[in-house]
């Protein structure tokens, strides 16, 4: 699905999740591409190790993605996937395209993300 959103403000990924075998604490990642196909902002529940649920065959599951946007303006691609528990190296399954967003700002930017920033001077 696409989508639009504005910078600098929390945003939500949400994706269903399907499982054809049984899963314990598998690890989602949801990774962003821009237009230029870089990846420019990636997260996965591996790192805190987190339980994520034993899943048995056929039981489906949503899981939410909330991260603060700081990305400039622009398409991104989303590509989701779903690794077992451990290194997150034994992908079950993969979508390199499963959503868009397209990111809405206000300042213009050269760069790929627009952090929050403040400039101050000082006459000497």
């Amino acid at each position: 699905r696409a989508f639009d959103h504005v910078e600098d403000f929390v945003a939500v990924v949400a994706m269903e999740v399907e499982f054809h075998a049984t899963g314990e604490d598998p690890i989602f990642t949801a990774t962003f591409r821009n237009g230029a196909d870089t990846k420019v902002f990636s997260a996965s529940s591996a790192p805190d190790q987190r339980e994520t649920g034993t899943f048995a065959a056929g039981e489906r599951a949503v899981v939410r993605l909330r991260y603060d946007n700081w990305l400039a303006a622009g398409r991104y691609a989303i590509e989701a996937s779903v690794a077992r528990h451990g290194t997150g190296a034994d992908v079950l399954d993969y979508r390199p395209d499963a959503a868009s967003v397209v990111v809405h700002g206000a300042r213009p930017t050269i760069g790929v993300v627009d952090l929050p920033s403040s400039f101050e001077v000082t006459a000497l």
